[in-house]
């Protein structure tokens, strides 16, 4: 089974001249996704399969229009060989950061009683 990625996340920023505003639109009407765009907010939601990480370079060629961003965007990657793993997106100094995470559990403690 293929990985399954869901992406949520909103931005802010300074507002955008409007060349750039106007570029960014471009961008996410041709990607073919739905992505809310304002002058000083992106709101994203996603969630399918992204074999060839096209969520990923959109952000990528945002983040150089935007510069610089508060807030995140969450990627939970999905796959049949047990707990998800995470990415977390950033847009600073006109590029795109990734944050790697993963679930972390500690053993069993005690067995869960529930009374009748």
């Amino acid at each position: 089974m293929a990985e399954l990625y869901e992406y949520s996340g909103y931005l802010t920023f300074t507002p955008l001249p409007d060349d750039k505003f106007q570029k960014a639109r471009s961008l996410t009407d041709q990607s073919g996704l739905e992505m809310d765009v304002g002058e000083t907010w992106l709101e994203f939601d996603y969630a399918g399969r992204d074999a060839n990480r096209k969520v990923i370079a959109l952000l990528r060629n945002l983040a150089s229009l935007i510069g610089q961003a508060e807030g995140e965007i969450v990627c939970e990657i999905a796959t049949e060989d047990g707990d998800p793993t995470f990415e977390f997106y950033t847009i600073k100094n006109r590029g795109l950061y990734v944050q790697q995470g993963h679930i972390v559990r500690e053993k069993s403690k005690q067995k869960v009683l529930q009374k009748v």
